[in-house]
């Protein structure tokens, strides 16, 4: 699923079979349209920066957002916490065995 940040970060909230991989392209602001020269757009201006100032928005993006998602789909056991050390730990030692096989057989071509 490719979409909007907002949508999809939403989906993934409500939907526990949804998982949302990486990171937003762009972030891109949403915008209210009105005719140019309208008196709205003094009014709408001034109501979100109150709102902004109110730190309302903060507060119900904490409420709807933040809170919801902690509510949300149970953690599965399947779950890894990334790549560490001790998952790659394999490569790691094939790269030393390579490493000494190589020293060897340098030492076999000057002997």
């Amino acid at each position: 699923m490719v979409g909007d940040a907002t949508s999809i970060k939403y989906a993934s909230m409500t939907n526990c079979d949804l998982v949302v991989v990486g990171e937003g392209i762009s972030r891109k602001p949403f915008a209210i349209a009105v005719q140019q020269g309208s008196a709205l757009k003094d009014d709408i201006s001034g109501a979100i920066l109150k709102l902004l100032n109110q730190r309302t928005l903060e507060e119900l993006k904490e409420k709807w957002w933040t809170n919801a998602a902690a509510d949300g789909c149970p953690k599965s056991e399947n779950e890894s916490d990334g790549i560490t050390i001790q998952n790659i730990r394999g490569v790691f030692l094939l790269i030393v065995i390579g490493i000494a096989l190589a020293l060897i057989m340098l030492a076999f071509e000057f002997w």
